[in-house]
């Protein structure tokens, strides 16, 4: 039986190259995510927010400079749900 891992990372098309992060706070399938930019467009934060198995309304929010996670409030449950 085939072994399965979770990891977590990023790609950057201009270096061609993967960057492991460490693992989020909260394991999550089926999530929803965004980009925090500067008003300049440096992208900041990376959002990663609900999902499933089990159901969850939880934010987990990464630090794109120190690679660091911290959980967050999940305040648009009453928005961004499923019908």
């Amino acid at each position: 039986m085939e072994k399965r891992t979770q990891s977590e990372g990023y790609y950057l098309f201009s270096t061609n190259a993967w960057t492991e992060l460490p693992s989020m706070p909260s394991p999550r399938v089926w999530f929803g995510c965004g980009i925090v930019r500067t008003a300049s467009g440096k992208a900041v934060k990376a959002v990663v927010a609900g999902g499933s198995y089990p159901k969850l309304t939880s934010v987990d929010i990464l630090d794109l400079a120190t690679h660091t996670w911290r959980s967050g409030k999940f305040g648009l449950l009453g928005i961004c749900r499923n019908s």
